[in-house]
């Protein structure tokens, strides 16, 4: 499956106006960027913890830590993406994330984060070196 389609899910459920729609179409948004960013880092040896509830902050952490501005921009919308994700599947009482309006801005954000990460990892040099940082933060956070 390509996790990208993940977004165009949210994207069609960001059309309606219902409370369960919005929150789920954030809860998409945030996964389908999150996993294209870990299949990429596991198709490039980078470690990832065995629990899979622990992979959320530590590919945040390592992408946040590759040493690169691009993909530092990246991580901080994923970490956004991630906050709004938590407060859309756990806090029911959390009015904000019931709007329209924000899912479809979170939905876009996730959008246009996918396609950033995309265009970066195009660029071979940088990606590359990239994922040499990633691989060695991995293993400064005990991962192997």
């Amino acid at each position: 499956m390509d996790a990208r389609d993940f977004c165009v899910l949210a994207g069609f459920l960001a059309t309606r106006t219902d409370a369960a729609a919005c929150r789920s179409a954030i809860s998409r948004a945030y996964y389908s960027l999150f996993h294209v960013i870990y299949q990429y880092m596991i198709s490039n040896s980078v470690p990832m913890p065995k629990k899979s509830a622990e992979c959320h902050d530590k590919v945040y952490k390592i992408l946040f830590n590759c040493r690169d501005e691009d993909l530092k921009k990246i991580a901080l919308r994923l970490n956004d993406l991630r906050s709004r994700r938590n407060e859309a599947d756990y806090d029911l009482k959390a009015p904000g994330v019931e709007m329209p309006g924000t899912a479809r801005t979170l939905v876009e954000m996730a959008k246009r984060a996918t396609e950033s990460f995309d265009r970066y990892c195009q660029d071979t040099p940088k990606i590359d070196l990239a994922m040499i940082a990633a691989r060695k933060h991995a293993r400064f956070l005990g991962m192997q």
